[in-house]
This record gives structure tokens, sequence and C-alpha cells, in this order.
């Protein structure tokens, strides 16, 4: 699946697999690793960089805040089974919460091939 189809099904409404959205940025971009930061929670760059990938992703095609939720996949999906949580995928918790202003990340760290 190319850029614009992984597109057209996220907008479509379809249930996406993360796996899905990591080949498609293996293929078809290149990204360096970087810090960020998502509503006070700081993540180096040797960790939750598949999140930091979602959200450059999001930024560089202009998704919405609910698009960019759903390219997790069934990480959100185990965040929605679980909304008391506070110990997993605190990526995904701290976006739903304060969307794209709580995020400080250089979205330059993902680029088409």
């Amino acid at each position: 699946m190319n850029t614009q189809q992984y597109l057209e099904k996220l907008k479509s409404g379809a249930q996406m697999k993360f796996s899905d959205f990591i080949d498609l940025i293996a293929r078809d971009y290149s990204f360096s690793s970087i810090t960020f930061e998502n509503n006070g929670l700081i993540n180096s760059k040797e960790e939750n960089q598949g999140s930091a990938k979602v959200f450059c992703f999001g930024l560089m095609h202009s998704l919405s805040k609910a698009e960019t939720i759903k390219c997790f996949g069934e990480h959100y999906q185990s965040v929605l089974d679980s909304p008391e949580s506070q110990s997993s995928h605190l990526n995904i918790r701290n976006f739903m919460n304060t969307g794209w202003e709580g995020l400080l990340i250089d979205q330059s760290a993902l680029k088409i091939k």
C-alpha cells in the first residue's frame, strides 16, 4: 500500500494496523531518530520512535488529531479498551488529551524517499 492508498484507507474509517504504518514508513520514507515531548512526557532518541514516526507523518500530511491517533492501529484500540490505565501507551493517551498543542517535535525527521 502506498501513501495515497494508506491515507484513503485511514480517512475511510477502516480499521488500521500499526504494522501497515511501520511498513509504509520503512519503504517510502527516511526517518532520523529524535527526542520529542508530548504533553510533558520526554521521549529520547532511543525510545518511542514509532510514536515519533506517527506524529511526523500526521504533521507532514496535515492529519487531524483523530486521523493521527488511528495510525497507531491496535495500540489505540488497547488504550480505548483500558481507559483508566496510565502505565501503557502514554504517548497515545497524552495526544488524545492535548492533540497537536501538547506536542513538541521536529517534523523534518521524516522525509519522503
